[in-house]
């Protein structure tokens, strides 16, 4: 077991931050930083200056979730060499990933984000990196007799924050934290903070050999001395006032404010209204730069920790008062809050940006849509995702010549490892080399069905670990920008026994990311503190088997530019299924969360893109029986409130002179359930119904018939299965459910209406009935389920193997859609993924996506060849 050697900084000693007022820059600097200015700073990317008021959480937890995770993963590309004493150069992405990451902490505290790169500051800012490299050391006044001494490098030290053992924006970070016994005037966050502060510049050298890595980021320049532009609060203090995500509040607190004195300042604190200990660790006072500042630690905690807050499990509020500060010689007090909260997770203010617009757009034409974008977005952005035939949902690291994973591991271990998996040879690797987070992704794109029921499933095999070495199995809803954990189990911490000693099984619901196209990774991660760098396979995480169920592989077939306002216009090239994305989005840049996906359905150059129409009424005509012979007809109601429905079970009327059928059910029996329970029933109608029978168009029953009929209002959301229980007499019956809303009232529908049933032959086949009402055409995905109903989530035996579907006009011989074998067509699999239909294992079933305008149909479902058993027929709405 190893201990993590500190990521080493020093405080910036130009000007000196002791107990008298640190000397400023003189004059002859302001003129030498003046002649290096670049005029008219260049802003690197539209929209800054970058603002954000973190009153919002929802604000806040998006700026976070948006920008900060841009400045990872960016490769320095940095040419040099330590050993040499060759400086090199970082690419412009590099550079431009360290300013964001001072811009997004600027623009935290309250500042215009808008902080440039100025090329001389960086260049002679590289030499001062190397040369802490190479000494490996840190000054600010270098000796002449440091190895790779230069005249520029000294300067820059002497005007930039400095850090050994790291580098790049993760620097940044340490400089805001600012852990360490010497840095208890948190003297590198406080000059980031500066608000006069428009350029700056920052060199970085990578780990090569023994030399570790180091940066500098200059940050003086010639606007020291410059009016103080207005801030956000009149101070400037880390956490700021407002809302702010746990991984930025470390032990040491800030508060800076220009003329203040706070050598007789105190600073008290609650958390959620309960008294908490403060320790002053610096209060300084005057004038000059940077500002006067008061450094506190709160409850105990140490100023060397280099963890952040505590994840909360709800958020945490925390009251500061400061009080007796002279300011300009008048003592004044202070008081405000931080609201720190877990960035994963939702809170009351957070909105989705989901898509609204027709559902059936035509080929050639542009059809508008709507997105539900808060406040605070500068735009959105669009996406249309089309399925993956690439896209695989198993990884089982067995691949021989290829590895389609994205490793994030360090080089001095493989991804992949054999002899140690749960099945097969290969098995996915782990370990800590050095305390970095270590990870690999799925390469592809995952849609989750809008129910929620997909999962993910994995063997995990954690070893020798300690409590702070934690493996993680993360999602993505931002294209990598941010992760979040779906699972995770720290180790440990026995040096004797592994946290795990054989493979266990996974299974994650991901029904939070219901609808949501998601990223998938593994990763392990250090927390601090000590850890088991091993590369032996018995220490660090093993994992084997991924898998994921119920979801579907997409890719981006096409992406918008930044648009800004609230709509968008959407315009398919050919007809099919369309699944569309958006979001909202940051200072025209920077994309927050992906929202659900919006399904249509494009259809060649008709349909109605602004008439509404629902399913108003459903129809089964089947003999019923007991066992898996009993005729179950399901509905799914979707949008807001309840649905009312009349349901009908006719069987004694099946004989009189209008229908002339034998052999039906005599006295049938209606039971409704939701989720498990009975919510209504009848057994023989009552005759106070017949006005309600006339309402909807449903034909007269006999008067005095054992017919069931009752009303009942269906809830949204979980399916209601209506049973017809025959009391022991079988026979041939019809199931109907009428809408009892006209189809313009209301936002509640019948989304899903299914029946399962025996399917003989001759009149004995199973016959679904549907009417659309409204003025739009809308588009149904009807299916004939036999075959995959034998598969290990249902069971059942005696099966139809092998079912075809027939679509017609009620009434009419005319066939206006049919299938046999479905062969696993990508816009059957996408649209039964994105209704939540269960997926159909077997390509013997039948599916067809048909668009029809309003009026009645009818769906047959038989058997190829005659053949007979029980099958499901569905009729979903697409939307």
């Amino acid at each position: 077991m190893s201990s993590r050697l500190p990521f080493r900084i020093l405080v910036l000693a130009l000007p000196a931050l002791l107990a008298a007022q640190p000397t400023a820059p003189t004059p002859a600097d302001i003129d030498r930083l003046g002649a290096m200015s670049e005029i008219n700073p260049k802003v690197q990317a539209d929209g800054e200056p970058w603002t954000m008021d973190t009153g919002s959480r929802e604000e806040s937890r998006q700026f976070y979730r948006a920008i900060y995770g841009v400045s990872e993963g960016v490769p320095s590309g940095w040419d040099g060499d330590t050993a040499s004493g060759t400086p090199g150069t970082t690419t412009a992405a590099f550079k431009e990933a360290v300013r964001n990451r001072v811009n997004f902490y600027r623009a935290f505290a309250g500042l215009s984000g808008n902080v440039s790169m100025n090329a001389q500051y960086s260049a002679k800012a590289q030499q001062a990196a190397l040369m802490m490299s190479a000494n490996s050391a840190l000054s600010h006044n270098p000796p002449s007799s440091w190895t790779h001494f230069t005249t520029e490098g000294a300067e820059a030290a002497g005007a930039s924050n400095l850090g050994i053992g790291t580098f790049g924006p993760e620097t940044m970070d340490g400089y805001m934290r600012d852990h360490g016994p010497g840095n208890t005037q948190v003297g590198h966050r406080r000059w980031i903070l500066y608000p006069q502060t428009r350029e700056m510049g920052t060199g970085d050298v990578e780990t090569q050999g023994s030399f570790a890595p180091a940066n500098a980021l200059w940050v003086q320049d010639s606007r020291t001395f410059d009016a103080r532009p207005t801030t956000r609060d009149n101070f400037v203090a880390w956490p700021p006032k407002g809302n702010v995500p746990y991984q930025l509040v470390w032990p040491r607190w800030s508060f800076s404010l220009n003329n203040a004195d706070f050598s007789a300042a105190t600073v008290s604190m609650t958390r959620d209204g309960s008294p908490i200990s403060t320790t002053i660790d610096a209060a300084t006072g005057g004038g000059g730069a940077p500002e006067p500042t008061l450094i506190w630690r709160y409850d105990g905690l140490s100023g060397d920790l280099l963890t952040s807050h505590d994840r909360p499990t709800a958020d945490t509020s925390y009251v500061v008062s400061i009080n007796n500060v002279s300011v300009n010689g008048s003592a004044q007090n202070f008081s405000y809050t931080v609201n720190v909260f877990d960035p994963d997770v939702a809170g009351d203010d957070s909105s989705t940006p989901t898509i609204s617009g027709s559902s059936t757009p035509s080929t050639g034409q542009a059809t508008p849509y709507a997105v539900n974008l808060p406040s605070f977005a500068s735009g959105l952005q669009w996406r249309e995702l089309g399925t993956d035939s690439n896209g695989s949902i198993g990884y089982g690291a067995e691949e021989i010549n290829s590895h389609p994973e994205i490793d994030g591991t360090s080089d001095s271990y493989s991804l992949w490892v054999t002899g140690v998996a749960a099945t097969g040879n290969g098995a996915f690797y782990l370990a800590h080399p050095e305390p970095s987070t270590q990870s690999f992704q799925l390469p592809g794109t995952y849609l989750v069905p809008p129910n929620g029921a997909g999962t993910l499933a994995f063997n995990s095999r954690l070893g020798f670990a300690t409590a702070t070495q934690v493996a993680r199995a993360e999602v993505s809803t931002n294209d990598g920008q941010q992760w979040t954990a779906v699972y995770e189990k720290a180790g440990n911490g026995s040096n004797s026994s592994p946290t795990e000693s054989s493979y266990q099984n996974q299974s994650i619901s991901l029904a939070a990311y219901a609808g949501q196209a998601v990223q998938v990774r593994f990763s392990y991660r250090h927390e601090g503190g000590s850890f088991f760098s091993q590369t032996d396979t018995s220490s660090g995480w093993l994992v084997d088997d991924i898998r994921m169920t119920g979801l579907m592989a997409v890719t981006a077939t096409s992406t918008s530019a930044h648009i800004t306002g609230s709509n968008f216009d959407y315009t398919p090239s050919a007809p099919g299924i369309k699944i569309l994305q958006a979001r909202g989005m940051f200072f025209g840049n920077y994309g927050m969360d992906w929202g659900p996906a919006f399904t249509a359905f494009a259809q060649e150059g008709g349909g109605d893109p602004t008439g509404d129409s629902r399913i108003v009424n459903l129809s089964v005509r089947a003999n019923a029986a007991s066992g898996n012979d009993t005729l179950n007809v399901g509905m799914v109601v979707g949008g807001t409130g309840t649905k009312p429905l009349l349901m009908r079970v006719v069987g004694p009327t099946l004989t009189d002179a209008r229908f002339n059928l034998t052999g039906v059910a005599p006295n049938p029996a209606l039971q409704v359930f939701t989720e498990g329970a009975i919510t209504a029933s009848n057994d023989n109608w009552d005759a106070s119904l017949i006005n309600t029978f006339n309402s909807v168009g449903a034909f007269a029953l006999v008067d005095g018939s054992a017919d069931a009929a009752l009303v009942t209002n269906l809830s949204v959301g979980p399916p209601h299965p209506a049973i017809v229980n025959t009391q022991g007499n079988n026979g041939l019956v019809i199931v109907e459910a009428y809408d009892l809303e006209d189809p313009a009232v209301g936002t509640a529908r019948l989304v899903n209406v299914s029946a399962r049933n025996q399917v003989g032959t001759g009149s004995n086949v199973l016959v679904a009935g549907f009417v659309i009402g409204g003025t739009g055409s809308k588009t149904l995905l009807i299916r004939g389920v036999g075959a995959t109903l034998a598969d290990s989530r249902f069971n059942l035996t005696g099966v139809l193997a092998d079912p075809q579907i027939i679509i017609r006009p009620l009434g009419s011989d005319e066939i206006v859609a049919s299938n046999d074998n479905w062969n696993n067509d990508a816009n059957i699999a996408a649209v039964s993924q994105t209704v939540g239909a269960f997926s159909l294992s077997s390509n013997a079933d039948a599916a067809v996506l048909v668009t029809l305008a309003p009026g009645g149909y009818t769906a047959t479902v038989s058997g190829v060849n005659d053949t007979t058993g029980i099958a499901i027929v569905e009729v979903y709405e697409v939307e």
